[in-house]
């Protein structure tokens, strides 16, 4: 160990070895090298508001005297909604979306923060008006809401998802949230099925071992037009309980069962109702 070197002083060194004969004599200088002491960094809350309902990207950020890049973390989840990924934009910021808990009007908080690779900062706040009334939901992408789904512990449940763009642009379907198990795409793209730009999106549920009770999956849907910083979001709630092997799925509401058949109905005056039929069959072995 060298102690004693000064903060900012350039050093280098030699060695020697000794054993029972003597000592050998110096080694060819080392490497400069610059003694070094890490400041911690610094995390910046955020204070950002959003509709009712809406899901908000929001931006943190963060500074470090010494330069490192840095990278972030959640502290402390929102007690009134849902946080999504962290995504890095660069070495100093990153953006993570919430969502609030639907019907939620108020103040939402979460805290998060940044390592530089050494150090944590302190913990800051991010601070989110949801309902906040000069805040405006895009008019498009829609997706609907609420859709309702059964499934049997442990075993995959596939889900509908559906989204309307005005636009006819295609659609990058993002999973914000799940509880009670993991969700995974089951196909790359969605498929505009229509020239009114309604689409789906499968969705494959794995409930956790040994879960039972209520879960969910949120997203929401982009089509890159998206001048704002808010996501029309939807949530599918998962009942996961009874027998094994025996699952019913509801793909939307409204949505009517009738063996073999499917159909679609559009209003007029810009106004589009969806019905969905589906019947699926799975057979035990």
């Amino acid at each position: 160990m060298v102690t004693g070197l000064t903060i900012g002083t350039n050093y280098t060194f030699t060695v020697t070895a000794t054993n029972a004969i003597g000592t050998s004599g110096p080694s060819m200088p080392s490497n400069v090298v610059s003694p070094f002491f890490n400041t911690p960094p610094t995390a910046n809350g955020v204070n950002a508001s959003g509709p009712k309902d809406t899901a908000v990207l929001i931006t943190l950020s963060g500074s470090d005297a010494n330069g490192q890049s840095l990278t972030f973390s959640i502290a402390s989840q929102p007690a009134n909604g849902y946080l999504g990924s962290i995504t890095v934009v660069d070495g100093s910021s990153a953006t993570v979306i919430y969502a609030p808990s639907f019907g939620f009007n108020g103040v939402g908080t979460f805290t998060y923060v940044v390592n530089d690779g050494y150090d944590d900062s302190e913990a800051v706040t991010v601070t989110i008006d949801v309902g906040d009334p000069t805040a405006v939901a895009p008019a498009s992408p829609k997706v609907w809401h609420h859709t309702t789904v059964s499934a049997s512990p442990g075993t995959p449940v596939t889900i509908t998802l559906q989204a309307w763009d005005v636009e006819l642009d295609s659609l990058n379907w993002v999973i914000v949230n799940t509880v009670g198990g993991t969700a995974e795409f089951a196909l790359g793209t969605s498929n505009v099925i229509n020239s009114f730009g309604y689409s789906t999106m499968d969705v494959i549920f794995i409930p956790d071992a040994g879960f039972a009770g209520a879960g969910h999956v949120i997203f929401y849907v982009d089509d890159g037009n998206n001048a704002s910083l808010y996501y029309n979001v939807a949530r599918v709630n998962i009942a996961v309980g009874g027998a094994s092997g025996q699952t019913s799925t509801i793909v939307s509401a409204p949505a009517l069962s009738v063996p073999g058949t499917a159909a679609l109905f559009f209003g007029m005056l810009g106004l589009v109702l969806v019905f969905l039929v589906r019947n699926r069959s799975r057979s035990q072995t």
